[in-house]
């Protein structure tokens, strides 16, 4: 399992290595606020999408001892999102969204706000099963799995 969240939320251009080839004979139609837009749909798609399955795989092995390390990395990776967080909303801070995105934008606000409710004994927390007890935690995933399904939905 590759985390590389950091990367890709804020641009990194290592990023642009593997994504590179797919994109080259690729047009740019898209112009100005339009641009923007894909921009941020497609960064939000591919974020969401890999937060749910490791809260997912997080959920399904947090009992089991032999995935231990694997689960604690992805809680630990899960949890320690709030500034990449906060970079997404900047994103939607400067376009107008359509009625659509208003609903994944104000469950993306709930998330800011449930990462800054989290306390630090969570964040230093070793057992996957009381991490994922932790409500707020909870509400993360919840979340996620909202986001996840508007933009599957839409």
């Amino acid at each position: 399992m590759e985390l590389r969240f950091s990367e890709i939320i804020s641009g990194n251009e290592s990023i642009a290595k593997s994504v590179g080839p797919l994109f080259k004979e690729a047009d740019n139609t898209s112009t100005g606020e339009e641009f923007k837009k894909v921009h941020a749909a497609a960064l939000t798609g591919y974020y969401i999408e890999e937060l749910y399955h490791m809260a997912r795989f997080a959920q399904a092995n947090a009992s089991s001892v032999e995935m231990q390390k694997p689960v604690l990395q992805s809680l630990q990776t899960l949890i320690n999102q709030k500034e990449r967080v906060n970079h997404l909303i900047g994103y939607f801070d400067h376009i107008q969204l359509k009625s659509e995105g208003i609903g994944a934008y104000q469950d993306l606000l709930a998330m800011q706000t449930e990462y800054l409710a989290l306390d630090s004994q969570v964040l230093q927390e070793q057992d996957p099963l009381l991490i994922l007890q932790n409500s707020h935690v909870q509400e993360i995933i919840e979340l996620v799995v909202s986001v996840r399904k508007r933009i599957i939905e839409s």
